[in-house]
């Protein structure tokens, strides 16, 4: 569910794979038509009981953000 929050960028989407990368791990999360790539602790994946499959609310600040073309 969608919390209130000083980010002003706010997106719905479906968790498409999980990766584990070490101290993060690395969820692709599909969002109308793109993918975001976030990154969680695996205390926080669990905390929240994301795995493949979920639908997950996206909430960011602009500066948090890394363009990879």
């Amino acid at each position: 569910r969608r919390m209130d929050s000083s980010a002003l960028n706010q997106l719905e989407g479906r968790v498409l794979a999980v990766r584990d990368a070490g101290s993060v791990q690395h969820l692709e999360v599909r969002c109308g038509g793109e993918t975001l790539i976030v990154h969680l602790t695996g205390k926080s994946l669990s905390d929240m009981g994301i795995t493949t499959g979920s639908r997950v609310w996206i909430e960011f600040k602009a500066s948090a953000v890394h363009v990879i073309r």
